[in-house]
């Protein structure tokens, strides 16, 4: 897995009041603190993915996979963090993945399509929405094109996932994380566990948990090489390794997969065990 150091890109949970767009620099990380924008026209209804385009996404390759790896830069995609020695999380006996974000979060809007590539890896992967991030005045990368998980089911004898939406394109509630979730963001979207978070500034997006081993506050990749392609383009050149986006794609997928792999025993083996998916940064 590429130890990278490149900046983690990401959204604030937290939305404030004032009509405004703050972005804070700190250290490598850049973070956005998206707010209300009454002027927003952000109206576009989520529409059904293709079967097609579904399967481009989430129908294993490991031979793309394992190209990627040797193709991308050392820097092109961040790492996840691992904290050790915390509690175990899970769900119907299994290893739990937690997703927290929104549709308005371009950073969201880039990492979907990782988590969606890793999750097609380890089960079944089925009702996704296409969707873009906000074009509000102001908003970073403005409809980043992007799947959504409001309405996704998953199904793996390996791994349970939760996807929560918090919000829709027009910063409108879509989904609300339970008591359980709520007790996870809270815990670890902090500075003290993940240092993307800006001091007193908690609660980035997107966020992962993978089993309470491996967390991501923000992206891994900048969203902003999606900018100005659509869903399709971007699904069908998956199978193109040599594409510098199906790069940015895989690669954080890969890293995704190799800390799902450490907490399920190294299963499924033929994605587990190949030459791209190592022991986690």
């Amino acid at each position: 897995m590429a130890a990278a150091t490149k900046g983690r890109e990401r959204s604030s949970f937290y939305t404030w009041m004032a009509i405004a767009v703050v972005v804070i620099v700190v250290a490598t990380f850049v973070v956005v603190k998206v707010t209300r924008n009454a002027s927003s026209t952000n109206t576009v209804a989520d529409t059904p993915a293709s079967l097609y385009l579904q399967g481009e996404v989430t129908t294993p390759n490991m031979t793309v996979a394992n190209a990627v790896s040797h193709l991308i830069s050392a820097s092109a995609v961040s790492p996840l963090t691992f904290i050790a020695s915390q509690p175990t999380l899970s769900l119907k006996g299994k290893p739990d993945f937690l997703y927290v974000g929104a549709e308005f979060c371009p950073f969201c809007a880039a990492e979907r399509w990782a988590v969606a590539v890793a999750l097609g890896r380890f089960g079944t992967l089925s009702g996704l929405e296409l969707t873009t991030s906000s074009d509000a005045v102001g908003e970073t990368d403005p409809n980043t094109p992007t799947l959504t998980f409001v309405h996704a089911t998953f199904s793996s004898p390996y791994l349970s996932f939760e996807a929560v939406e918090t919000q829709n394109r027009a910063h409108q509630t879509l989904q609300k994380m339970d008591a359980r979730q709520l007790a996870v963001f809270s815990k670890y979207d902090q500075n003290s566990y993940l240092r993307a978070n800006a001091v007193g500034y908690p609660g980035s997006i997107p966020f992962l948990d993978i089993g309470n081993r491996y967390f991501q506050a923000g992206s891994n990749f900048s969203p902003s090489v999606l900018s100005g392609l659509s869903q399709s383009t971007i699904a069908a050149g998956l199978a193109n390794a040599s594409s510098p986006i199906t790069q940015e794609i895989v690669g954080a997928a890969n890293e995704i997969t190799a800390a799902i792999c450490s907490l399920t025993g190294a299963r499924p083996a033929p994605v587990c065990h190949a030459p791209s998916i190592t022991a986690p940064s």
